[in-house]
Order: structure tokens, then C-alpha cells, then sequence
């Protein structure tokens, strides 16, 4: 288990009032899901991955350690005094039963969660990453 995951959580809620009901377990080795980093400051981060959640983590405290300022979280984490971060999925994407793109289904709940939850408007998630997901 991941110590820098909620696995396995079933419910959350992040600046909107209302409460969201996971639909299927998740630990930090599930792919294809859509997952939220939020910081004690009450910032949060939607992304998706097609890899591990665990892997994904590794990958957002890299860009953390060495600042890297392109990754969003890296740089919240350089001007928040806070720093403290949560990861957690909230959504698994499943293969379609009539098959299908499941890379752009998930980038597109992707893109619903941004929404949804305000990750924008409220969060460290920025405006131009959500016109690719959404066109079609």
C-alpha cells in the first residue's frame, strides 16, 4: 500500500457541496482512472492516468522535489505554505463493451471531474487543459 494514497476510500467531496459516492475500489495499483490530489490548503489537482496510480504519485513528487514549475502541483506546492498532499482515484475506466478508445473516455471523465469539482475555478488544475479532451 501506498502511503501517500487513500485507497480504497468511497466517498469525497472537494469545494462543491456535494458528496460523491465511489462507484468501485481503487488502490494506488489501479490504471486507467481518474484521480484527485488535494493539499491541506483545500486546493486540489484532477488528473487521469493510464498507468498506475502509485506511478503517477512518483511522478507529481518528482516534478514536487525538483520544482518543476510546467507540472501544476509542483508549482502550487512552491508558493503554498501548507504542502501537504492526498492522492486518491475517483473514477475507473473500464473497456467499453463494444470496445472503443478507453484512453479518450478516460480523458474526457477527466475532464467532467475538472468540471464537476471546480478543479479550475478552485484548484490548481489550469483553463487550456481541458479544450483537447472535450472536442469531437
Amino acid at each position: 500500500m501506498c502511503r501517500f494514497t487513500l485507497d480504497g476510500i468511497t466517498t469525497f467531496s472537494y469545494n462543491v457541496n456535494h458528496c460523491y459516492k465511489i462507484a468501485t475500489y481503487m488502490n494506488c495499483q489501479t490504471k486507467y482512472c481518474v484521480y484527485v490530489i488535494s493539499c491541506l490548503c483545500g486546493k486540489i489537482y484532477v488528473g487521469s492516468t493510464i498507468r498506475s496510480i502509485h506511478e503517477r504519485v512518483l511522478e507529481h513528487w518528482r516534478a514536487i522535489r525538483t520544482n518543476d514549475q510546467k507540472y501544476p502541483v509542483a508549482f502550487h506546492a512552491s508558493i503554498c505554505t501548507v504542502k501537504t498532499f492526498k492522492f486518491h482515484g475517483i473514477e475507473h475506466i473500464v473497456t467499453p463493451r463494444r470496445g472503443g478508445d478507453k484512453e479518450l473516455l478516460l480523458r474526457r471523465r477527466e475532464a467532467v471531474w475538472i468540471m464537476r469539482l471546480k478543479a479550475v475555478q478552485n484548484g490548481m488544475n489550469v483553463d487550456n487543459e481541458l479544450h483537447y479532451f472535450l472536442g469531437d
